[in-house]
């Protein structure tokens, strides 16, 4: 969010009086700033623009400094209150205090304040308030009552005054100061000469001069009125001014940029005049201002004056191409559309219909005589939706119905809820009228007559646009688009079209739809679509981008205008705008820039071009009147800063070296960046884009955030870019600011050589060592590999054996015994006894089989699961050895990756016949343990056990088949294992694996 929050209704100050009398007294809308927006004394009194573009003005409490984002108060020696700033020729700003005088310079580290009151002697350094400041020639003067100060480089010069000072005053390219009872008084250098020493200059008061016609100049005085000065004599100048001068007191003031001259008064606001005396414009509490004595006025040269009063600070464009009518002038409400009928203008509100005519002006002089009011018709109440000029009438669409009205004269045609107006190309004396379905009115001898409803028609109907006589697109509020074909004659008979999603719409959303060059386009919330005949259905414009290059996001509506001209409505995140495109030569449009910016919080409803280019905007915030005639060039003098570098994490602000860089350490690389931009036509409309050279390839997208911040960016050098637009879409000066991110010490280039050095003379030797220690491990993997082979060379073996001296011989036996059956089959005795030979040998033989393979394989593992396979082990190993094994086996099953299990169970097994080969135990005992996130697997005896101290702990080498073993297929599990074992105390085997989905 931003530091300040501007309290604006927005806009601007008429600058002449406008065409017609009865159009006259738009407000004067303008941008307040209060004291709690800034946080100082609500007092102000003078205002300068740094030639950075900062805006600084005198306040009770110090200086304020605003950047166009944030107010930052400078506070003065003895917290001394200010009165008077200007800038000298080197760009310092001049201060003039109680009791204090000094110059505040622009650092790029802040605002530095330098004080010159040592060079004020004794006698005079309590001197009161310093009214005004000035410079001249290089000389700057500051005036109190009891003295002038005149700067002049580092040095001060007193100037004591013989009784009193008045205030100082430009006289074409001189300054002038009146001394009570010595008249006009010139100062040069550092001297002060007579200038008039007239009775009337030394006797009466003056207040401010000012430049008129024919090398004159206009004197107010504080008490007497105006007179014109020729250089030698003072005459009265009778004249609605000096009138307005009388009733209230003139105080200071400036000549603007259009030659004008603008007069602070107490009690009344501003009043603008030109070199003939002749009132442009008064801004007062009478037509918008907030407070009513102004204490000065600021040109800052960007088409805004600065107001400075005793209530805070305001702000107006001058000279205005926008006014505003709001409830000063009877408009109340929300204005949905205006037009002009037999040249008076006419609003339609949401609570009424108004006409704009003149009443005797409360203060005749403020408004030349008259003043502007809108008042309201008779009878046609609530809500006016709509306002169509047929000939002599204006038909007004309301609540109630259809009102014709002429002059302040109404009279009701239809009593049905109408919305949208229509006249028909086919037949000009019929209106059409979007409802609660679609309506016409006829006018037949001169009177309008409703003629009801046509058939086929019952939605409400927001929208009425012709394609073709006869042919209507209408468009609803929630329930799509229709497309109408009229029967015609006395017909009320239709053929309708619906379409809506289903037909290519992306919502049913109401959004006002226009005709350009022969197709509706409509918008949406995923931007314009067109009707494609051919297909029946509603798509994506591809054309409007070609026609209107570079179209905001976010149109809600497109009102043609004149000459071909097209208004487009935006909604975008920060609030409504208005764009103004006109047909180029090609058929394409470019954006016309508009000279205002209208209030965000404002919809726009309805743009009216009147025939003098004159654009009447109705909106939400009421209405508007753009007059392109008195838009003045604007420069565009503002620039983007970069404020503020701050330390994410500690916020701490970091500064620029003499070279002007930010040097950051390593662990400062995460940074948010403050910027502002110097702006001051809307600030809340400002908008920044963002680059940094070195980490980002493109500009960041439009944002009305000003900051930026960056994280963990890796050392280097960085050009951060900001760049920004004002709410006229103004690009403005880039700005800049270079950072470098040092490296972290072991980044350095000192490290780097230390480290290339170390390598240089230990990498050799630690080569070698690597090498050495990969050849040995090698050589482990070698051997244990060979040691593999040969035992599954052994295993094939003792298989062998077994089929051989088992499996063989009991089949030969089989064989011998049925063929000595085969040759005697007539002995029925020998035959009962061969066969229960062959029996038992084959009962055997299925039994040593059956031994064979599960040793190959557990045949329980597949079918019972690994918990009792392990289970069913230990209990077979107990019952076949002299060792007695006590087991416990946790629910395991599925814990494992199938492709695992049989490594597990082999480690169990073959852990088992190490005790029963090697450990001469009595006792056993097995554990498996099921964990949250790994199985523990624990083998101990009570054996003879062995000295483990020797073994490697990485068990690359065991010293055993069998171990080596376990330890390859503990590997293959993923996990550890340690064996624990001393002489004469058993062995200890532990194993941890860890369990699926946690390794």
């Amino acid at each position: 969010m931003r530091d300040i929050l501007l309290i604006s209704t927005f806009i601007i100050l008429a600058a002449v009086p406008v065409r017609s009398d009865f159009e006259r007294g738009a407000l004067p809308v303008v941008n307040y700033t209060s004291a709690g927006d800034y946080r100082a004394d609500r007092d102000a009194w003078s205002t300068v623009r740094s030639r950075s573009g900062i805006m600084y003005f005198a306040n009770s409490e110090g200086v304020l400094q605003y950047n166009g984002v944030t107010w930052n108060l400078i506070r003065l020696p003895n917290r001394t209150s200010v009165q008077s700033l200007a800038i000298d020729r080197d760009g310092r700003i001049i201060v003039g205090s109680d009791s204090e005088i000094g110059a505040l310079t622009e650092t790029a580290d802040g605002v530095r304040y330098t004080s010159f009151v040592q060079f004020i002697p004794d006698s005079l350094r309590n001197f009161a308030q310093t009214w005004t400041s000035d410079t001249l020639n290089g000389y700057s003067y500051l005036q109190s009552s009891s003295a002038i100060f005149v700067i002049h480089g580092d040095s001060l010069t007193t100037i004591p005054a013989s009784v009193l000072f008045g205030m100082m005053y430009r006289f074409q390219d001189r300054l002038l100061v009146q001394e009570q009872d010595r008249g006009l008084m010139e100062l040069k250098g550092t001297k002060l000469i007579p200038f008039d020493s007239s009775a009337f200059c030394g006797t009466v008061s003056i207040a401010s001069i000012f430049p008129a016609q024919n090398g004159k100049h206009f004197v107010f005085t504080k008490y007497k009125g105006v007179f014109l000065y020729d250089g030698r004599t003072m005459v009265p100048f009778p004249s609605p001014l000096n009138d307005l001068v009388l009733k209230n007191r003139p105080y200071r003031g400036t000549v603007v940029s259009t030659g004008e001259n603008a007069l602070g008064v107490v009690g009344l606001g501003v009043i603008i005049f030109d070199s003939a005396g002749t009132i442009r414009s008064v801004v007062s509490k009478e037509n918008g201002m907030r407070f009513n004595t102004v204490t000065s006025v600021y040109d800052d040269g960007t088409g805004n004056l600065w107001l400075t009063g005793y209530e805070g600070l305001a702000r107006v464009r001058y000279p205005a191409p926008l006014t505003s009518f709001t409830d000063r002038q009877g408009i109340a409400s929300a204005v949905k559309m205006t037009v002009r009928h037999q040249g008076r203008i006419y609003s339609g509100t949401v609570e009424n219909l108004y006409q704009l005519t003149t009443r005797p002006s409360v203060t005749s002089l403020v408004s030349a005589g008259t003043r502007s009011v809108f008042t309201r018709i008779p009878d046609v109440r609530e809500d006016c939706s709509f306002m169509l000029s047929v000939d002599d009438d204006l038909l007004v669409s309301t609540t109630q119905g259809v009102f014709v009205v002429n002059g302040t004269k109404s009279r009701l045609v239809t009593r049905t809820y109408a919305l949208p107006l229509l006249r028909s190309s086919a037949d000009p004396d019929r209106v059409f009228i979007g409802t609660f379905g679609l309506g016409s009115m006829v006018r037949k001898n001169g009177r309008w007559v409703d003629e009801g409803l046509y058939e086929g028609i019952t939605e409400d109907v927001y929208q009425l646009l012709e394609a073709a006589p006869d042919q209507l697109w209408l468009r609803t509020y929630n329930q799509g688009i229709l497309r109408v074909r009229l029967l015609g004659g006395v017909s009320r008979k239709t053929t309708v079209e619906r379409f809506g999603i289903a037909d290519g719409l992306p919502s049913l959303s109401f959004l006002p739809a226009t005709i350009i060059e022969g197709r509706l386009c409509a918008p949406t919330e995923n931007g314009i679509y067109t009707f494609n005949e051919q297909r029946r259905r509603f798509e994506p414009d591809s054309l409007f981008l070609r026609q209107f290059p570079g179209a905001p996001d976010g149109i809600y509506a497109i009102d043609p205008g004149s000459n071909g001209s097209y208004w487009i409505f935006v909604d975008q995140p920060g609030g409504y705008r208005l764009t103004h495109w006109l047909r180029q030569e090609d058929g394409t449009f470019r954006q016309h820039p508009l000279p205002f910016a209208l209030p965000p919080a404002s919809r726009i409803e309805w743009v009216f071009e009147d025939t003098d280019g004159t654009c009447w905007i109705s909106g939400t915030g009421g209405l508007f009147r753009y007059e392109p005639a008195r838009t003045a060039e604007l420069p565009v003098p503002f620039r983007a800063v970069v404020d503020r570098v701050r330390l994410l994490g500690n916020d701490s602000i970091v500064t620029a070296s003499s070279s002007g860089t930010i040097n950051l350490r390593y662990d400062e690389n995460s940074l948010r960046l403050m910027v502002s931009a110097n702006s001051f036509l809307d600030e809340q409309q400002t908008m920044y884009q963002f680059l940094l050279e070195g980490f980002e390839e493109r500009w960041s997208g439009w944002t009305f955030e000003n900051r930026k911040e960056y994280t963990n960016l890796d050392p280097g050098m960085y050009t951060f870019r900001v760049r920004a637009k004002d709410a006229l879409d103004r690009l403005g000066e880039e700005g800049t600011v270079i950072m470098e991110i040092m490296p972290p010490w072991w980044g350095t280039w000192w490290f780097r050589t230390i480290v290339a050095l170390f390598f240089l003379t230990a990498g050799p030797v630690i080569y070698y060592r690597r090498v050495t220690a990969l050849k040995r491990q090698n050589q482990m993997q070698e051997e244990f590999s060979r040691q593999l082979i040969n035992r599954q060379e052994a295993e094939r073996k003792r298989i062998a054996h077994e089929l051989h001296d088992s499996i063989s011989q009991s089949l030969l036996t089989i064989k011998n015994r049925a063929g000595l059956a085969v040759e005697r089959p007539d002995e029925a005795q020998l035959m009962i006894e061969q066969m229960k030979v062959i029996l038992t040998s084959s009962t055997g033989a299925i039994q040593e089989i059956k031994q064979i393979t599960h040793n190959l394989r557990p045949y329980l593992l597949d079918r019972l699961g690994l918990t009792k396979a392990l289970q069913s082990l230990l209990r077979t190993f107990s019952e076949s050895v002299s060792v007695k094994i006590i087991g416990a086996v946790d629910e395991i099953d599925g814990k494992l990756p199938q492709e695992n299990e049989i490594h597990l169970y082999r480690t169990v097994q073959e852990a088992l016949n190490n005790i029963q080969k090697h450990s001469a135990a009595a006792e056993a005992h097995v554990t498996v343990e099921l964990g949250e996130q790994q199985l523990r697997v624990t083998v101990q005896d009570d054996g003879k056990g062995f000295d483990a101290t020797g073994m490697r702990s990485d068990h690359a080498s065991l010293g055993g088949l069998g171990l080596d073993g376990i330890a390859e297929r503990v590997r293959i599990l993923g996990g550890e294992f340690r064996i624990t074992s001393r002489i004469g105390q058993g062995t200890t085997l532990t194993i941890t694996i860890p369990l699926k989905g946690t390794a």
